[in-house]
């Protein structure tokens, strides 16, 4: 993707009609974000070291168990005006999911960089696992929520 193209589709994003979608589902996020975060704090605890690999996994684990929870969040909250009546369940989980994935794939990879490639365990000391992972999360939700306004929830969003 160009630079240009992704500062149209953020620009999209932001567009009134879909503000309101787009700060449920920050609420959402945040919800989920939050018990994702506890969760990953008491992996970590469970774990034989510290290391990237062993961070990385439990990122991916709890962001695994995110998925469901954001899936249910969202439709229910951040896109209940989108009529899933006549939607294929399944595809639409489907679409999700493989956004949730690829999420999964940012998520871990800026929670990494952030943590071990620069300098937050100087200021944020012990909270500096948590603060990573908030921290890629909150980027990735603008990613992820253009993908799903357009492939997931893409229907009503166009005709509002």
């Amino acid at each position: 993707m160009t630079p240009r193209k992704a500062f149209f589709e953020l620009s999209n994003t932001l567009q009134p009609k879909t503000l309101q979608s787009f700060l449920k589902y920050l609420v959402i996020g945040a919800i989920v974000g939050v018990a994702a975060i506890g969760g990953r704090e008491g992996i970590a605890m469970l774990l034989p070291a510290d290391t990237p690999e062993y961070y990385a996994l439990s990122v991916a684990i709890v962001y695994a168990f995110g998925i469901v929870a954001s899936y249910i969040g969202h439709r229910k909250v951040s896109f209940s005006h989108v009529n899933m009546e006549n939607e294929d369940t399944a595809a639409s989980m489907s679409s999700f999911t493989a956004i949730a994935i690829f999420g999964l794939v940012c998520t871990t990879g800026f929670s990494v960089c952030i943590r071990f490639l620069f300098p937050i365990e100087n200021l944020m000391g012990s909270f500096s696992d948590a603060a990573s992972f908030a921290i890629a999360t909150l980027i990735t939700s603008v990613i992820t929520f253009s993908l799903n306004a357009r492939h997931t929830f893409r229907e009503k969003l166009e005709n509002q």
